[in-house]
């Protein structure tokens, strides 16, 4: 499992990276990690390289361009991924409100692990769905 990480706080870049070793671990699966600090340059990667990620972590308050931002961007052009994105954000309420009608991925912080893990389970478990229907 490839998973994009794109959050200017170090502290989170650390949890995360220690919960996709655990997860991996858990579910006897390969996972690499990508993590960005600067949103621009995760929108970047998205552009170049979004298809090979399961899973985009994304944080809402970034500086410069905010995950929403980010989010409505990847919709218009790479709409396939909007369902691997998993918000990270303590304030789950003004996120929805942003992006009304929208069936998103939230993370609230702060988060554990056990809420972590159903997240990427849930995105796992899409993708054997629809590898199995093909």
């Amino acid at each position: 499992m490839n998973v994009l990480l794109i959050d200017d706080d170090e502290l989170t870049h650390q949890v995360i990276g220690a919960f996709v070793k655990q997860y991996a671990r858990e579910h006897e699966i390969e996972t690499s990690i990508k993590a960005v600090h600067d949103p621009v340059q995760g929108l970047l990667e998205i552009s170049e390289d979004g298809g090979s990620y399961d899973v985009i972590l994304l944080d809402v308050r970034l500086p410069r361009l905010h995950g929403d931002e980010i989010y409505k961007s990847i919709a218009i052009k790479m709409p396939e991924l909007l369902q691997r994105i998993v918000f990270i954000t303590s304030s789950p309420q003004q996120l929805h409100q942003k992006l009304p009608g929208h069936d998103l991925r939230v993370l609230g912080k702060p988060f554990r692990y056990q809420m972590f893990e159903f997240q990427l389970s849930d995105i796992c478990q899409r993708y054997e769905a629809t590898d199995q229907s093909n």
